[in-house]
C-alpha cells in the first residue's frame, strides 16, 4: 500500500515544488529587468539634465 501511494506523492511534491521554483525564477527575471530599465533610464534622465545644466 504504501509502495503504491509513494511515488504519486513524491511526483505531486517534485510538481509542485518545480512550479514554485519557475515563479520564483520568473519573478526574479521580471524584477531584475525592471530594475535595469529603472536604472537606465534614470542615468539617461540625469545625463540629459546634466547637459541641459551646462
Amino acid at each position: 500500500m504504501r509502495n503504491v501511494a509513494s511515488p504519486s506523492m513524491s511526483e505531486s511534491l517534485s510538481y509542485a515544488l518545480s512550479r514554485y521554483g519557475k515563479q520564483q525564477s520568473e519573478s526574479v527575471i521580471i524584477k531584475t529587468t525592471k530594475a535595469i530599465y529603472f536604472e537606465s533610464f534614470v542615468s539617461i534622465v540625469h545625463y540629459r539634465l546634466a547637459e541641459y545644466a551646462r
